[in-house]
């Protein structure tokens, strides 16, 4: 007899594979953030990003942020 047990992979790991292509490390990410946060844009503006433009689509996400938040204020200003 051994005393090595066989670790099987649990069943969400199991239907995860069995249903087609296995998540990136991206979409496994994204999950766990909440849709419409800035983590969230962050992440899935770099991971569509082509090869060497992720700097520039990261600072395209935070200068919307930027400006939201200007606007956020200019009112709130005026008030």
């Amino acid at each position: 007899m051994s005393d090595q047990t066989e670790v099987k992979p649990s069943s969400a790991a199991l239907g995860d594979e069995q249903q087609g292509a296995p998540q990136t490390n991206f979409e496994r990410l994204i999950a766990h953030l909440d849709k419409d946060s800035l983590a969230a844009k962050l992440v899935s503006a770099y991971a569509a990003a082509d090869g060497g433009a992720e700097a520039r689509a990261i600072k395209d996400v935070m200068t919307d942020r930027l400006n939201e938040l200007k606007r956020g204020n200019d009112q709130s200003e005026d008030q």
